[in-house]
């Protein structure tokens, strides 16, 4: 993560408040921020829905790295995740 911010600011400035449904897509435990997955889930009281559900999310946490490909591309197909 880029910030000096803790973990736990970074989640309030996300937003996320309790009981939300939160979609991750593309997690890598080798190089995504666990402190930032933990207190997201602290923050929610739930655990992370995959890309295999069905829910209706309130969130999405998308992790991305330089050679994903195309960013916008990835965006414009997260609007139907």
């Amino acid at each position: 993560m880029n910030s000096a911010q803790a973990p736990g600011a970074t989640v309030e400035r996300l937003g996320i408040t309790k009981d939300q449904l939160i979609l991750e897509v593309g997690f890598d435990n080798a190089d995504c921020d666990l402190e930032i997955r933990s207190a997201i889930t602290q923050k929610s009281g739930t655990e992370f829905l995959t890309s295999e559900s069905q829910e209706v999310v309130d969130a999405v946490i998308l992790w991305w790295r330089e050679d994903d490909g195309d960013l916008v591309d990835e965006l414009v197909d997260a609007l139907t995740y």
